[in-house]
């Protein structure tokens, strides 16, 4: 067993018929608490392990499959600090402008790229989406039409989904005039 070191000062002094549903348990959300990734791999192996005594008829069920499951914690998203932005920003155009030999040869697009991801909030996926016809960079509340996402689905070639990650995520967002003059730039390119 993988997490043995985990599981066995636990459960040692104790005989398969004693591990009950109540017992596992309470161990699993003390683990959660610690660790939920260790926790989800102690819950995988704990009901393997107990299976393998219920096909050898030494308990009669797997107290396992009646332990409530595991709730993951709430996350809070990162975000980047200003510093780190400028520092992307820097790094990026010092690679636009032939500061380093590695890498694709630049062509501009990183960097757009990377200004509607900072300016509309917008997964990677998201920006490499966007059509021309969602983009509204003349009127005076600049905006972008966020409605599909780039997907690479195992065994196909990548291609673009007809809405974000989620159905929901469809939005029209208002961007600052840093990330309109990126996509007035890029359009002018192209």
């Amino acid at each position: 067993m993988g997490h043995a070191q985990t599981v066995l000062p636990v459960f040692e002094g104790l005989t398969l018929r004693e591990i009950g549903v109540a017992r596992c348990d309470q161990y699993l959300k003390v683990l959660a608490n610690r660790s939920f990734s260790r926790a989800k791999h102690v819950r995988v192996e704990l009901r393997l392990a107990l299976e393998l005594a219920v096909r050898h008829v030494v308990l009669p069920r797997n107290p396992m499959a009646h332990v409530s499951p595991l709730r993951s914690p709430a996350s809070m998203p990162n975000a980047l600090t200003a510093t780190e932005v400028n520092a992307v920003r820097a790094a990026v155009a010092s690679w636009e402008m032939g500061g380093s030999c590695s890498g694709p040869r630049p062509d501009g697009q990183l960097g757009a790229i990377i200004e509607l991801m900072l300016g509309a909030s917008a997964r990677v996926g998201e920006v490499l989406a966007i059509r021309r016809r969602d983009v509204d960079v003349t009127s005076t509340t600049r905006s972008i039409r966020i409605a599909g996402t780039i997907v690479s689905l195992h065994g196909e070639p990548t291609k673009r989904q007809d809405h974000p990650k989620t159905v929901k995520s469809v939005r029209t967002v208002a961007i600052p005039s840093l990330t309109a003059e990126a996509v007035r730039r890029r359009l002018a390119r192209l």
